[in-house]
């Protein structure tokens, strides 16, 4: 159990949902009953993990974006650089989380109804289409980018990890 919570400090894990499904930690709310903050009305006091992708300009981001730099964790840099609030490549993330939502809610189907998808797979991707808000021609693509991917996510059942 120690192990294990270490490791999701080190990573920035609240959980996992599955095995296989990390869940980050998240913004939120937090209630501290320390002498100092009781003695300030309208207080409120929010918790934002490093890891989160922070939008916008001002005086509040640079402030954020300077203790995310700060932070001793040479293991996220990269992710750093990713969200960081100036990074061209962050538009990226957009389309990686869809495409993580859609190669798992596509595991799901085939592990369930897959005798049922055997004719129907273009239809059903384009329903994922209006599912996720985009295009017809934007779900076709991050069908075709999961197809090109070396563990072929889509083609694996999830019973195939238990």
């Amino acid at each position: 159990a120690q192990e294990l919570k270490k490791l999701c400090s080190k990573w920035r894990i609240a959980h996992f949902s599955t095995i296989e499904m990390p869940i980050p930690l998240q913004p939120s709310l937090i209630s501290l009953e320390t002498n100092e903050l009781q003695s300030h009305e309208g207080l409120i006091v929010y918790a934002m993990p490093d890891i989160f992708p922070f939008s916008g300009n001002g005086e509040v981001v640079e402030e954020f974006e300077s203790h995310r730099r700060q932070a001793e964790a040479p293991h996220l840099e990269s992710w750093f650089e990713l969200v960081n609030s100036s990074s061209r490549t962050r538009k990226r993330l957009i389309t990686y989380a869809r495409q993580f939502q859609v190669q798992h809610y596509w595991r799901v189907l085939l592990s369930r109804h897959s005798e049922k998808m055997k004719r129907k797979k273009t239809a059903l991707k384009e329903m994922f289409g209006n599912v996720f808000d985009v295009s017809r021609d934007t779900i076709l693509a991050d069908f075709r980018e999961l197809e090109k991917a070396p563990v072929k996510p889509l083609e694996i059942a999830l019973e195939h990890f238990f």
